[in-house]
């Protein structure tokens, strides 16, 4: 079993799939297999980029957790 395509693979896909519906060249029937196809990697694509958003948002918390636990030890030092 390969490995799933790469996010911006994704992408460029999506893109081929667009050019390739816009040039109205093809068949209904092969048209809305490739919008089928372009709307499960748009689907695939919206998934990562909520699964990165969740993995950014914790690692700011964690980073701002630490300057605030940070400057509460300055604080105590001072005193």
């Amino acid at each position: 079993m390969g490995t799933s395509p790469k996010f911006e693979e994704k992408l460029a896909r999506l893109e081929e799939i667009v050019e390739k519906l816009e040039e109205g060249q093809m068949s209904l029937e092969k048209s809305l297999e490739l919008f089928e196809a372009a709307v499960a990697i748009g689907k695939s694509c919206k998934a990562e980029l909520a699964e990165a958003e969740l993995r950014i948002s914790r690692l700011t918390s964690d980073i701002e957790r630490e300057d605030e636990e940070q400057d509460g030890e300055v604080i105590d030092d001072q005193e």
